[in-house]
Parts: C-alpha cells; structure tokens; sequence
C-alpha cells in the first residue's frame, strides 16, 4: 500500500493526543510526555508520521539523543515503559522500520531502539526483555479484590489496622518529597536518581494537565509511602514509587496500590499496568503477580546501524550497582543529574 512518511514534531501538530489516541497510542506516544524529555533532557523529536494521504494512518515516536558518552542514536522513547509501533492494518511495518534506519544512517545514528509490540519480530533484534503485569479494571473493586492473593490481602488488612491513610494530592509539594523518598530508595538499590527536574516536568506536564495522580500513604501524618501514576486512554500506570522504608513493616505499599486500583476499578478505565519488571528480579515479579494480574511479555528492539554486534547504550550494569550503594548521596544524586540524559 502507498504511504508517505513525514518526520514530525508533535508540539507543533494540532490536536496531537487526539491523533495517536485514535491509533491506540499510550500515555508515551502524548505531546505531554515529549515535552518531559525535551523540556528536561533537551531531546529532539524525529517521530515519524505515516499517511495515506492527509490522513495519518501510523505514528512511530523517535527522539534523537547525541551523547559523548553513549554514542548518537535513535531511541523510541527514552525513559517509556513501552511504546508500540501505531500503525493502521495494512500497512507494510517492516517497510516503514527500513525507511527509519536510512533515516538513522543519514543522521550518523549508532543504533535504532523500539520498545514495546508490534515491532519487528526478528529473534535477532531482542536485546532486552521483561515482565508486564496487568489487571482488569472493568470487574467492580470487589471481584478484582478477590484475585489478590491471600500475602496481599493480609498485608492490605494489616495497613488498615495500623492506620495507613491513603490519599490522593496532586500537588508541586509533594514531588520534592517523593524525589527525597525516591533517592533513598535508588541508593539502596545501587542505582542514581533521575533529577529532580524531571520529576517537576512530569508534574507540570502531565499531573497539572490532568493524565496523572500522586497517591500518598500517610502514617499520623507523616508521609510513608507515594506514587506516581499516569492515565491515558482508558489504560492506567503504575509509573513510580518510592516507600520509607523505617515503616516498611506497616505495609504502606500494599495499602496504596489496593487505594490506587479501587479509585480507578469499575469506571471507564479499562487496565491497570505495573509497569516493566526486569526478568532477573524474581521477588518484583512475585510481588506483582500476588496482585492477580496477567503476566506477559515485553521486549525491545535495538536495530545496529553500525554493526552486527550488539550494544549497550543507555543500560547502567548491574555489576556496578554494588558501587553506588555505597556512594554518598549527594554524589548519587550529582552523578543521576549528569548521567541520565546520556542514557535515554
């Protein structure tokens, strides 16, 4: 089928969300999140519009990132979950990824990354892998309660008996506390955090515009637990979180991801996303699942513009996790500043 590709900017197209939202897109295919990675990063957009026409029938969003570090590529998108491929049935997907990688070649990327389905489906083009777990928002709170498993609503009940408040408040303020919480928990986990400043661009961009929430799990008040959820097309993310974990045995966590699926269960949302889980992290994946969700795959794709061999920009190894657990915390946080923006 004849098609022509234009490269777009989705700042600069009318009605954009309006657009992708007819092809099936997420939350990571809105104008709201490229202005997250533009605004923060200073990343430029080469998405790529495919018409029939003046009717744009498929939409693949690519950011170009030049890094002294990482090297100058091309990824889909940087920092997103996932982030199919849109593009209308009967049209030629492995055509369009060609037209992509000469587009890639011409601009002297090293590589082409796709993250999410409907991309090529080329065993030898996987270079990462990882669990998605969902949940069926449709059923009422109380069916979907009872596919918890029996951990998950012990641990739910225990947080109500301690007093576990469960609110939610979108506002500036709080982002500043979760950042704190969410550095904590990075250097626990031996990886820097992202800048604050991306965390306020979320905020301005997405919670302000009304595709997200903050829920946060208080304990007398004190903060204890918060999370960041995205919302867009009938589907729900988990995106961030981030606990205290001094309070880790009241169970904060259980008790604001049960708030967080009964303020969207049995309304017009449709599913619930967790998010990806790294196939390596077997306690994640089993805590997810005690959610009674759907496990399925998701795999991304890195094209090698170069070469044959396989590469590993923008992945922080797990052999150096060990390293930044010990590091002080402003020297974590000065390192995520700096190291993030070559990463994507």
């Amino acid at each position: 089928m004849r098609y022509e590709v234009k490269i777009l900017n989705p700042a600069q197209v009318d009605n954009w969300n309006n657009i992708i939202k007819e092809l099936g897109g997420s939350i990571f295919h809105t104008v709201n999140w490229y202005q997250v990675l533009e605004e923060c990063y200073g990343y430029k957009a080469n998405y790529f519009g495919v018409f029939d026409g003046e009717k744009v029938v498929g939409v693949i969003p690519i950011v170009g990132i030049d890094s002294f570090l990482t090297g100058k590529r091309g990824v889909s998108l940087p920092f997103s979950d996932y982030c199919p491929v849109l593009l209308e049935e009967g049209f030629d997907t492995k055509a369009i990824i060609s037209d992509i990688m000469d587009f890639g070649r011409k601009n002297g990327w090293k590589s082409v990354e796709f993250r999410g389905l409907n991309c090529p489906k080329s065993q030898d083009l996987v270079s990462d892998s990882y669990y998605v777990h969902q949940i069926n928002l449709e059923p009422p709170y109380e069916e979907i309660l009872k596919t918890f498993n029996r951990k998950n609503r012990m641990n739910i009940k225990k947080s109500v008996k301690n007093n576990i408040q469960v609110v939610r408040e979108n506002t500036r303020e709080l982002i500043t506390k979760f950042y704190q919480l969410n550095c904590k928990n990075k250097k626990k986990n031996g990886v820097p955090p992202a800048p604050l400043a991306f965390y306020m661009k979320i905020y301005e961009h997405i919670i302000e515009k009304g595709l997200g929430n903050i829920f946060v799990a208080k304990l007398n008040g004190d903060v204890i637990s918060m999370g960041i959820v995205f919302h867009f097309r009938g589907q729900v993310l988990m995106k961030y979180l981030a606990q205290d974990y001094r309070y880790q045995q009241f169970r904060p966590n259980n008790a604001l991801i049960n708030e967080i699926i009964k303020f969207y269960a049995g309304s017009t949302w449709k599913v619930f996303c967790f998010g990806r889980t790294a196939m390596h992290n077997t306690g994640l994946h089993q805590f997810k699942k005690g959610w009674g969700t759907q496990v399925g795959t998701l795999d991304y794709h890195k094209i090698n513009l170069e070469s044959k061999t396989k590469s590993s920009y923008g992945q922080i190894h797990r052999s150096k996790e060990k390293y930044f657990s010990k590091m002080p915390l402003w020297m974590l946080k000065m390192i995520g500043n700096v190291m993030y923006k070559h990463i994507g």
